[in-house]
């Protein structure tokens, strides 16, 4: 890396000739580790987006030493890039919807959902005791936020309680509940997808009924779906996807990958979004107080875009200027997303799992992890406890894999005791038997 300073220190990387340089880095380290995924993402940016090699490298190289403010505030031009692939690639299942989605850097997912909420009411989208639905179970926050002071919204509370012939949770939701969505008075659905704790995605007929309610009972629902774990699902399909117009959807990158410290998550919008329109269509007291709100950033406020005020709320208005995710985050994010586009497999995962079941004494199928719940030798609160791994549901062993080794060799420990207790009465059951046979 060169830089403007001839001693390299407090310098700006020279733009000019960057590439070249970069090129010749990889050349002479091309056995380094990481070598190989920098050319591969630097190659894809060229072929798939037809990037200026200087201006792509210029980018990264100052995202590495995070020697300026982010910008553009919201995201940087090729991080999004990047990120918009990667969320049609994992939360639209590779079949993104026609049109763009405009994305907004956050520290972490913990950060989006305070941006959303209070956006939302600034820009009178949802006032105070205003009626929203909660598809629960859910994460926690999503429940005591709207208790607050500030918000005191009327909550719906939507609840998975469909069940199984046998009695066992689907931790899916009734259709007589979901048409409660109909309502109008309804104003906002927020949904964790896949849902937090249970760890299942939303069923694809829930989400076509969802559409449906939509499209011919209340199209100006706006949706928050938080899909921090849809990236375990196979073949996932957020509510992004089926209805863009609507959603406002919130990803990080901090559980698949381990790194909640890093702080990475995005917000998405679709560039054609019912939350634009609906300001537009605000009573003229509304657009005058937020003309005055906005007008420090634009001569022309009115036509500011509702995720662009996400970022300038995000910063008290006054320091918009310094808004956004921080440099070295937002390069982070963006090897994430390319080494998951080149390399990561998600087989590493489902193997993790069956050797995991192995290790407590149970043995599972080659097609489908959750045929191991047929096995009589450990009892429902271990077998409820484990199985979060399945055909439709996501990360619950996975998220225990990486952050929870305690809980692992809790759960280790509790079926091989289970299992010699159950080995221990059989063969009291057999010397009984022969005793009473003689």
């Amino acid at each position: 890396m060169r830089f403007s300073l001839e001693e390299g220190i407090a310098g700006i990387p020279q733009k000019a000739g960057i590439a070249a340089r970069f090129e010749a880095f990889l050349k002479e380290n091309e056995k380094a580790p990481g070598a190989n995924l920098l050319k591969e993402g630097y190659n894809y940016m060229l072929m798939e987006h037809a990037a200026d090699p200087d201006t792509l490298i210029h980018e990264w190289a100052e995202s590495v030493i995070g020697d300026q403010y982010p910008v553009p505030d919201r995201i940087l031009h090729f991080t999004e890039l990047i990120v918009q692939d990667y969320l049609a690639q994992e939360m639209c299942d590779r079949r993104p919807p026609k049109g763009t989605f405009d994305l907004f850097a956050t520290e972490g997912g913990t950060a989006a959902m305070c941006y959303l909420f209070d956006s939302l009411q600034e820009n009178f989208l949802l006032n105070q005791g205003d009626s929203i639905a909660l598809m629960i179970p859910v994460f926690t926050p999503y429940i005591e936020i709207p208790e607050l002071r500030r918000y005191q919204f009327d909550v719906t509370e939507i609840s998975a309680d469909q069940m199984t012939p046998d009695g066992l949770h689907t931790w899916q939701y009734k259709d007589e509940d979901i048409d409660k969505l109909k309502d109008p008075r309804i104003k906002a659905l927020f949904i964790t997808n896949p849902s937090n704790p249970p760890s299942y995605a939303l069923s694809p007929e829930t989400a076509a009924r969802i559409v449906n309610i939509v499209k011919n009972d209340n199209p100006n629902l706006m949706i928050i779906t938080d899909d921090v774990y849809g990236t375990f699902i196979p073949h996932f399909r957020s509510l992004m996807a089926e209805l863009p117009h609507n959603t406002l959807c919130v990803y990080s990158f901090s559980k698949y990958f381990g790194a909640t410290g890093w702080r990475t998550a995005v917000i998405a919008l679709h560039e054609d979004n019912i939350y634009d329109k609906m300001i537009a269509r605000l009573s003229e007291e509304q657009k005058s107080i937020l003309n005055k709100r906005y007008s420090s950033l634009s001569l022309q406020p009115e036509k500011m875009k509702f995720i662009n005020r996400m970022v300038a709320d995000s910063r008290q208005i006054a320091l918009n200027h310094t808004a956004g995710l921080s440099l070295p985050q937002q390069i982070q994010m963006s090897l994430f997303a390319i080494f998951f586009r080149f390399w990561i497999k998600k087989t590493v995962i489902r193997r993790r799992c069956r050797k995991l079941f192995i290790a407590v004494c149970m043995r599972c199928g080659t097609t489908q992890v959750s045929r191991w719940w047929k096995i009589r030798c450990v009892p429902d609160i271990i077998r409820k406890s484990i199985c979060w791994y399945g055909r439709r549901n996501s990360m619950g062993m996975t998220s225990l894999l990486i952050c929870k080794r305690p809980t692992i060799h809790w759960m280790w420990f509790s079926a091989w005791q289970t299992k010699l207790h159950s080995n221990f009465r059989q063969k009291n059951i057999r010397t009984k038997n022969k005793i009473a046979v003689k």
